[in-house]
């Protein structure tokens, strides 16, 4: 004869109580994160002025935003690239977020630029990972506090 000891179940609401909390967690650090970034470009303008100047890849980003945001949309040969002949543009570039980003910029309100309507929405997209390392943590330790403080 075996004897089993049934261990109770939380309920519906508990269980509901644990889920918000744990999804208010993440929102949490998804914020944190947004907020430490913002923090980071905001101590660099007094050095580099304002709007802060793209650099490489980011200001070739921007530039293809600007121009999909104009509904100009993209050159197929890019002669304004400082390579002779120019840059085939769906050959040797990587393009598909500058579209998604163009169509985020538009939800803004107009009195924010577009320099940093593109960085704000760059910052969101960057920090999405946050919550999801904190999610992969979890994941591979069985361990919630592991996973946020790693997030």
């Amino acid at each position: 004869m075996s004897v089993t000891l049934d261990t109770p179940q939380p309920s519906a609401a508990a269980r509901r109580i644990h889920a918000v909390s744990i999804a208010l967690a993440l929102l949490v650090l998804y914020g944190l994160g947004i907020g430490l970034r913002r923090h980071v470009v905001e101590q660099q303008m007094p050095d580099r002025g304002r709007p802060l100047p793209f650099t490489l890849e980011s200001a070739l980003q921007f530039r293809s935003v600007r121009a999909i945001y104009r509904g100009q949309g993209l050159p197929v040969v890019d002669k304004d690239i400082q390579i002779p002949g120019g840059v085939r543009t769906f050959a040797h570039d990587t393009v598909g977020a500058e579209y998604l980003v163009a169509w985020l910029a538009h939800l803004f309100p107009v009195e924010i630029t577009l320099t940093d309507r593109v960085r704000w929405i760059s910052v969101a997209w960057f920090c999405l990972g946050i919550p999801w390392m904190a999610l992969w943590i979890r994941r591979l330790t069985g361990s919630w506090e592991g996973g946020l403080f790693a997030g």
